[in-house]
């Protein structure tokens, strides 16, 4: 296995063993694969520590703790390889010592260095560029965070953090207060103060956040829950790569928790015309609070669950952006970083991970070059307590999550049913609307069955399974005999009105209003 590694086979190897070549084996051959390859691994990792610890063995020249960009016009830097991944592990303002000239880089930069982008990831940083113009982009890399480093002042010394393997950070004098975002785009937008909120307004380190555009490639937003809050954010397109990606980021940064799936859909000539952050006026000590969108349409949707006002009191909705900015082009959240933020407590002297693994940055860039008004208004009916359902009518037990759509002019729905559970519950609806638009209902979660298409949905079908309500059915016609004898309960759907659909860990229900 070793030998496969090594930079002698590289050559020979690099164009034959390829992703998308072994994918093409047939799955028979790919589970055999997989099988003699798995008691194998203990020496990929054994080779790996060899290699590491060799070049903590070896001499090497110590790692510079800070650089003098004004003093010189070049950089020398050294990598180090890791899982297949090139880091950084020595950079330096003179030619480093001990190592080989052709196994330097050497990095020519600008006389007036407007920026620096790091390309960093969990285990250090990938890459560095230095950039004369403000407006410059890095050429793109295969790394999940970029840093940017503006440079205010050509006299800033620039500091190097290393273990002495890999470089970890860089970073300028005072900077760690500061708290500046690392984002997942090395061309990330220009946002006001007003425009996001921070749970973590003292956190250790730098929070790393994730961007998405509203542009023609995204289709809707799908956000993943638990009963503490909203977990994470995706803007969905048809690329299921992505997709697959963020579900399974989604279980490990909760692994143990019960996960709700909302989706929420774009529409053609609708925009989302302004966004706000729900708070508890009387914030508990882990207060993950949800998002909340108003579209052009009038549609809305939050992001987190609906807490009966008796227990947490009342809320706060606090705007995101100004009340003339045009409508929101993006949304930006720290639901994708594995690693937590930790905030500083004053009164103790200790750093704690509040709100761990759950959104507690998030904010929206506008398009304020747009024509189109915007309504900054929020709806009087934004919020609403949980009803109870049967059989246990407790509307107080569990987490409730409400999703809403109209019931006019509904032309035909799709299902999404979960066929892994023996009872296969109807989870959610599209729903098709004859001008064209869509929405949704419900928990869609597109890992499992959306193929089941129906006319426009007449009946829900409500049953109950182990002391829980959940849909057992949505029906577009039903006869007389099936009412007849049967155990379910039946909801009749009027062609006007608004549907509720509710969810929790305590099961399903539906409320027409």
């Amino acid at each position: 296995m070793e030998g496969v590694f090594s930079k002698h086979a590289e050559k020979i190897l690099c164009k034959t063993f390829k992703r998308d070549l072994l994918e093409q084996l047939p799955s028979e051959i790919l589970l055999q694969i997989c099988k003699f390859m798995g008691p194998c691994w203990y020496l990929i990792v054994l080779g790996e520590t060899q290699r590491l610890m060799g070049a903590l063995k070896g001499k090497r020249d110590p790692q510079q703790n800070s650089l003098n960009l004004d003093q010189t016009r070049n950089v020398w830097i050294s990598r180090i390889t890791f899982r297949g991944v090139s880091y950084l592990s020595r950079l330096g303002d003179k030619p480093l010592r001990f190592t080989k000239l052709s196994d330097q880089i050497q990095l020519r930069i600008p006389k007036r260095i407007s920026k620096i982008v790091a390309s960093v990831d969990g285990i250090g940083v990938r890459g560095i560029h230095f950039l004369e113009h403000a407006s410059d982009v890095p050429p793109p890399a295969e790394a999940p965070w970029y840093e940017i480093l503006p440079m205010r002042d050509t006299g800033q010394k620039v500091f190097v953090n290393s273990n002495s393997l890999f470089i970890k950070k860089i970073h300028f004098e005072n900077q760690f207060r500061e708290v500046p975002y690392i984002w997942s785009s090395p061309s990330p937008p220009t946002v006001p103060v007003t425009n996001f909120y921070r749970g973590s307004k003292t956190s250790l380190g730098n929070v790393r956040v994730h961007y998405i555009k509203f542009d023609h490639h995204v289709r809707g937003l799908l956000a993943c829950c638990t009963q503490y809050g909203l977990v994470g954010i995706h803007g969905l397109t048809d690329t299921s790569t992505t997709f697959r990606a963020f579900v399974d980021l989604m279980h490990r940064r909760r692994p143990e928790s019960h996960k709700h799936w909302m989706y929420f859909p774009f529409n053609p000539q609708e925009t989302i015309s302004a966004s706000w952050v729900r708070r508890l006026v009387f914030d508990y000590p882990v207060n993950c609070p949800p998002l909340v969108l108003l579209t052009s349409r009038g549609r809305t949707i939050t992001f987190g669950p609906q807490l009966p006002s008796e227990v947490y009191g009342p809320y706060r909705y606090e705007l995101l952006g100004g009340l003339h900015d045009g409508p929101v082009s993006g949304i930006f959240h720290d639901g994708l970083n594995l690693a937590p933020n930790f905030d500083f407590d004053e009164s103790t002297g200790y750093y704690y991970n509040n709100g761990a693994n759950h959104i507690r940055d998030m904010g929206v860039t506008c398009d304020n070059e747009s024509s189109v008004k915007t309504q900054k208004t929020l709806p009087a009916d934004i919020h609403m307590d949980p009803p109870a359902f049967a059989p246990n009518e407790d509307r107080l037990a569990g987490t409730w999550y409400m999703t809403a759509a109209s019931l006019c002019g509904i032309t035909k729905a799709e299902i999404c049913r979960d066929i892994n559970q023996p009872h296969r519950p109807c989870l959610g609806l599209l729903l098709f609307y004859h001008d064209g638009h869509m929405e949704a209902i419900g928990q869609i979660r597109w890992d499992c069955d959306v193929s089941e298409k129906i006319d426009r949905p007449m009946y829900i079908v409500n049953a109950v399974v182990d002391g829980q309500n959940y849909i057992k059915d949505v029906l577009g016609r039903a006869y007389e005999s099936e009412f007849t004898g049967s155990q379910s309960t039946w909801q009749r759907l009027p062609e006007s009105g608004t549907i509720r659909w509710w969810f929790s860990t305590c099961g399903d229900g539906i409320k027409i209003h």
